[in-house]
Parts: structure tokens; sequence; C-alpha cells
């Protein structure tokens, strides 16, 4: 009973200093949840406030047993800390949400102070001695720089279990639902990309769609027995036309770095979850290159196309370039 109690106490300091912080701090929170919390807390109050009047004689339940004594006043507590507990959840999880938005923000804006004051790092990536160096170091993590037009990673074909919604995943990714398992550290092919010139695009956020003009990369794929690369659109099945996916640049999404709120430590989301190339809306966010085709919001319509990709367990080289091969293209 005594460790009960010194629980409730400290749920109810901690529910008192997130009322605080949240009336505070927490800009749009709507204030009907603060007040809701409040009346719980004050019931909560009420029922372990032993000056209360006693209460009424116990009354025999259905059964014509007794209920032991408090047994009612108990179950109201528990219930009552139920909720708050759930509430509390709720605020705590908006509001860690609402402190790293405002810390990302705090980095970004640093970040740009410092690329406007020639502290970036892109002036180095135009000494040839720098550049060399970086692409041996990409080399290293699996990822090979050709020129400036094109990046090549190894992996071999997947076996899916479910419906795709990836293209590529790394090591430790969600190959039940990928064609491709690439051998790269994710965050290498960000950087190997950007070296060949990709610029960094989102999609609007109320209608998923990426700006007209946003630039993406080309996705050929290429195994022992094939002449020459293939598109990775060719490779896959829209089970809805039953014909090859719609040709499109993928675009170049680059993941994203997010903050834990716990540790305040960044990480970067491609190297946590091993997501690559996103075929649904479901991991473009997370993915370095999206699916940016209308059809991308279902995530029940891509399968591996039988008769134009390699059996599960073929070696393959991957290729992304900034534009398309010409002779590549061509059937």
């Amino acid at each position: 009973m005594r460790n009960f109690v010194v629980g409730l106490v400290l749920t109810l300091a901690v529910a008192a200093s997130l009322i605080v912080v949240i009336d505070r701090f927490q800009d749009g929170g709507d204030p009907r949840d603060v007040h809701d919390l409040r009346d719980r807390l004050d019931k909560l109050e009420a029922l372990l406030d032993p000056r209360e009047t006693a209460p009424p004689p116990e009354k025999p339940d259905g059964n014509g047993m007794r209920k032991p004594p408090g047994a009612r006043g108990i179950a109201e507590v528990l219930e009552l800390c139920e909720e708050i507990e759930g509430m509390i959840l709720d605020s705590e999880k908006s509001l860690r949400r609402d402190l790293r938005g405002i810390y990302e923000k705090l980095l970004a804006r640093i970040e740009e102070m410092a690329a406007r004051g020639g502290g970036s790092s892109g002036a180095a990536s135009d000494d040839p001695t720098a550049k060399a160096a970086l692409r041996m170091k990409l080399k290293e993590m699996g990822v090979t720089v050709h020129g400036d037009e094109m990046v090549e990673v190894t992996g071999e074909v997947l076996e899916p279990s479910r419906a795709l919604e990836l293209i590529a995943v790394a090591a430790g990714g969600r190959a039940h639902e990928s064609l491709l398992l690439i051998d790269c550290v994710p965050s290498a092919l960000k950087i190997g990309l950007e070296d060949i010139g990709l610029i960094e695009t989102e999609s609007d956020r109320e209608t998923g769609k990426y700006a007209e003009d946003a630039k993406g990369g080309y996705v050929y794929v290429i195994w022992e027995g094939l002449k020459k690369p293939r598109r990775v659109e060719d490779m896959i099945l829209n089970r809805a036309t039953n014909e090859t996916m719609v040709r499109t640049p993928f675009m170049f999404t680059a993941s994203r770095v997010y903050t834990d709120t716990r540790t305040w430590e960044r990480h970067f989301a491609a190297d946590v979850y091993k997501n690559v190339i996103s075929l649904t809306w479901n991991f473009s966010v997370e993915a370095i290159l999206a699916c940016p085709l209308d059809a991308a919001h279902n995530e029940n319509i891509w399968a591996p196309c039988a008769d134009t990709s390699a059996p599960p367990g073929t070696k393959v080289r991957v290729l992304i370039r900034d534009t398309p091969h010409e002779g590549w293209d061509k059937l």
C-alpha cells in the first residue's frame, strides 16, 4: 500500500509539472485538454483526502455479497489514475515532438548561418584532392562514384513476402517488402548522390506531390547475363494495370536527420531504419530516393514482375544516374 501511495504522489507531481509546461509553452494546444486533466486530478485528490466524509454504508452486490470496505473508492482511484496516465503520456509525446521541432529548426538555422559565413563543407568538394579523398571513403562504405553522373552500389534481388513498399533497403531494413537488398551505408549513398549533383527536394505537405521541375535520380539494375542495365521500373508490376511501373525519376528526398529527445543525439533516419529507395508514401520521408507517382499512395499495388526481374538471390549492381541513359532505356 505504501508503494502504491508513493507512486500516486509521483504521478500527481509529474502531472502538475506537465500542466505548467503545457500552459506556458505548448502553442496551439487545446485548453480543454488541460482542463480535463485538472478536473481528474481534483477528483483524485478528493478521493484521497482523509477529511472527506465517510462513504455511505456498504450495500450488498447483485449476488448478495458485501463489497470489502473502501473497494469502490480504490476502484475509482485506479480508474482515474489510468485516465491521468494516458493523458500525461499523450501530453509528453506532444511536448517532445514540439521540442524536437524547435531544436531541429534551431540547428537548421545555425547551419544556414554557417553556410552564409563560408563555414560549409561545400567548398572543399571543389578541391580535386578533397573530392578524391571523399570518393575513396565512400567506396569503403559501399558507394562508388563514376565521374560526375553516376553512383554504383552492389546488392541482390530479394523474395518479398508482401506487396512492395520499397525498391531497396540496406541490411536490417524491411526486406519482406523490398525488391532489392543493397550493400552500402545509406548516408554514404546520400553523399554520393549529392556529389553527382542531385539536389534535395520534398513533396507538398498537403498533396504529397513534387514540383514539376524537381530533379531526381534514374535507377538502373544489371546482373550477369543481362546485356545492358535495365530501368528498375521495368522490374516492378503495377497490379492495378497489370503492366510494369511507369518510368519516372526518383525524387532525392535525402532521408532526414532527427533528434532523439531522450538523449538529444542526432540520427540519420536511413542509417537507422535502412530504407533507401521507397515506392510508397509510407517511407518516402525516411528513404533517400522516393517514387513521385500518384500510385505511390497505394501500399498494395506493387509486386516484382516475374518476366523482367531477376530471380531472388541474383547478385546485382544498382546504378543511379543524374540523367537517363538513352541507350539503356531502349527496349
